[in-house]
């Protein structure tokens, strides 16, 4: 990729119109960045546990009983994420190993058992407000996220995994690991069993290794994240603790072939349909993954609905796909305002490949290749070396070919971090029908335990285009500062408090204004279980100018189950009388029936609404009837399902309807989906 030197001349000659803008932008940044250099850092100290070998494994039953439990060390000290004190109700950890599994144990101390919140039993649920335990492990003692496995179960020891580079909810992709929990007169407690050959690790040679290592409770009724080697509230993973002297067995998959095979038959728009197709999984090693996917069935994935609140650039759903969502962490990676690869941009294809993992020399890669047959073909190339826990780069191409027009992205990006600072930037280029474009940033950040600042510098020409990803605004230069403030008080009436302010000023590429404005938002989160916000936004976007005030409530705050929402909005935006109003609610009845409702109703200039009503039941953790309705700008759609699925063997979906269609479709469709 050719260097962008005139970009990194334009950084160092702004000449805007906005340039007081600019100038208050920059002295706002340092009166921050010094105010925060003057508040003194939170202590923070790693920890170490040495590795223990057993001959004799654990029952995972929930109780600890077993002999291994007495012959292996505990640890105990877990401190408040926040405050770096001890805590009352302190947790005790166990963990050992042998030639096929990990094993874990907890005995969380509660003075009010009573109050323990378990409520979810759905596998990969997530745990809003329940009392939760959770083990982080970095096979590769890398020090960041990026191969932190967490293996997360509630009180009733119902299991969520997040494995390294992303996996798609498939059990037979994900694997299997067990746990267990019991509620008892002191506390709770926990066993897990994690095999081996379902985590990415390194070759040893036999050799003893250290592994990043740490142990993270939730307590519900205080509302506190409490770590046993505190990583602070930044979530710092270079302050993980270490697993010493661990000797894991040769790295060689238990299942290195996976194949999900399905058939979907049934009525379809007024005529019969039947169909197949097949997802593989293939591990080439315990830290190299290739996936394949000939005719994938992507019309039944119910997918993300956007908001139809007013917006100067475009807004895309989450990727809700598995073939996308599996080694997902290989293939992302955004800069400010840009992101080179969005798969949401892929429609329905014939074929598709994905190879990924990390390579020789801490080299990370990801490669996919999506086909539909003498239409169109799109490829991602990402290459991603992490040279140390603070510094990394990364190489990233991305193409999307249909016949009479060709788009082609690079990108080389990269980031530093040294104790509270944090930089990072990227150029890229990209070619689409014969125009050539170009972007450019960089962007310094300053944290500490409360505060949060940065100050990015952002360059994009008219011309460039990634069609495959996303672009908040083309044709701009300019910058953007943003500074803000967290407090978790552990007393008193108040929970939480965030405030922030943001300011940003661009002109056009080759000058003339753009666009600059100013914004200033604050939460309040009550121990009662209110959460109450509030924000101004000042702006101009062109010749069209923006002011106006939204403000929000919640209650309960925590419980995913029983909440109330309502967001209000008034004032101009785009030079017109805005308003917007949006109420929400979610219930669950007899711990099985589900029912979410909202209602978005918007107007700016002309008025616009969208209802969505959302009822699941769940007969089963793995079985369960749902559907969705959804009416927007005149159309209705809605779906019905009923499937068994999440826990592996055979699955299955009865599909009244399209998830996805925008009106309803004459439709009954039954899938079935096997593993080999």
């Amino acid at each position: 990729m050719r260097p962008c030197r005139a970009d990194a001349r334009r950084f160092l000659i702004y000449r805007t119109p906005a340039s007081g803008a600019l100038r208050f932008i920059a002295t706002i940044c340092f009166l921050t960045a010094a105010l925060c250099a003057s508040c003194a850092a939170q202590p923070e100290t790693v920890r170490s546990f040495p590795a223990v070998r057993v001959s004799q494994p654990p029952v995972i039953d929930g109780a600890l009983d077993d002999a291994c439990w007495a012959q292996v060390p505990y640890q105990e000290g877990f401190t408040d994420e926040q405050t770096g004190q001890p805590m009352a109700d302190d947790t005790r950890v166990w963990i050992c190993y042998d030639s096929e599994n990990i094993y874990v144990a907890f005995h969380a101390f509660d003075s009010e058992p009573h109050r323990i919140r378990a409520v979810e039993t759905r596998r990969e649920a997530g745990f809003v407000g329940e009392d939760r335990l959770r083990l982080r492990l970095d096979t590769f003692n890398s020090k960041t996220s990026d191969y932190e496995n967490r293996f997360t179960i509630n009180a009733l020891g119902t299991q969520n995994t997040r494995l390294a580079g992303g996996r798609a909810n498939r059990q037979e992709w994900e694997g299997v690991w067990k746990s267990a929990a019991r509620i008892v007169e002191d506390g709770w407690t926990a066993e897990m069993a994690i095999p081996w050959d379902i985590l990415i690790r390194p070759e040893t040679g036999g050799n003893p290794v250290t592994m990043g290592l740490n142990f993270e409770r939730y307590i519900a009724r205080l509302d506190v994240e409490c770590y046993w080697s505190n990583i602070g509230p930044r979530e710092l993973p270079d302050l993980n603790g270490e697993w010493v002297g661990v000797v894991p067995p040769p790295a060689k998959p238990l299942r290195p072939l996976s194949v999900l095979a399905y058939t979907l038959g049934g009525w379809d728009d007024g005529r019969g349909t039947l169909r197949s197709g097949l997802d593989v999984r293939y591990q080439l090693s315990a830290f190299q993954t290739a996936v394949f996917s000939v005719n994938p069935d992507f019309s039944n994935v119910e997918g993300a609905v956007t908001s139809i609140d007013f917006s100067y650039s475009e807004k895309l759903p989450d990727e809700r796909r598995p073939f996308f969502l599996e080694g997902s962490g290989y293939f992302t990676g955004a800069l400010t305002g840009f992101n080179p690869f969005r798969s949401v941009r892929i429609p329905q294809f014939d074929a598709g490949a994905r190879l990924f993992g990390r390579f020789r020399g801490g080299v990370d890669l990801g490669i996919m290749r999506a086909e539909n047959i003498g239409d169109r073909r799109d490829t991602v190339a990402r290459v991603e070396k992490q040279f140390s826990p603070f510094s990394s780069a990364v190489l990233q191409y991305v193409e999307r070919d249909e016949g009479d027009r060709v788009n082609r992205v690079a990108v080389a990006a990269g980031s530093l971090r040294r104790g509270d600072w944090r930089m990072w930037g990227g150029v890229a280029r990209s070619e689409d029908a014969g125009d050539a474009g170009d972007y450019s940033n960089i962007a310094l950040e300053w944290s500490s335990p409360r505060y949060t600042s940065s100050l990015a510098l952002v360059s994009v020409s008219p011309q460039f285009r990634p069609r495959n990803g996303f672009i908040n605004h083309r044709d701009q230069r300019g910058a953007q500062w943003e500074t803000s403030y967290a407090l978790e008080p552990r007393t008193g009436l108040l929970r939480r408090y965030d405030l922030s302010v943001s300011a940003y000023s661009y002109s056009r590429y080759h000058g003339g204004f753009f666009r600059e404005g100013w914004s200033a938002q604050g939460a309040v989160s009550f121990r009662a279980g209110h959460r109450v916000s509030a924000s101004w936004t000042q702006g101009r976007f062109e010749e069209r100018r923006d002011a106006f005030f939204s403000a929000g409530w919640s209650w309960p705050e925590l419980d995913r189950y029983h909440t109330l929402a309502l967001s209000v909005a008034w004032g101009t935006r785009a030079g017109k009388d805005y308003r917007l109003v949006r109420p929400s609610v979610t219930w669950r009845f007899f711990d099985r029936l589900t029912v979410s409702a909202s209602s978005e109703q918007v107007r700016v200039g002309t008025s616009a609404r969208q209802d969505i009503l959302s009822v699941s039941y769940q007969f089963a953790p793995d079985r369960y009837a749902g559907g969705r309705l959804v009416r927007s700008g005149g159309d209705t759609n809605w779906y019905l399902s009923l499937s068994r699925s999440g826990y592996g063997g055979l699955e299955y979906f009865l599909i009244l309807g399209d998830p996805n269609s925008r009106s309803f479709t004459d439709r009954l469709l039954l899938k079935v989906v096997k593993a080999y």
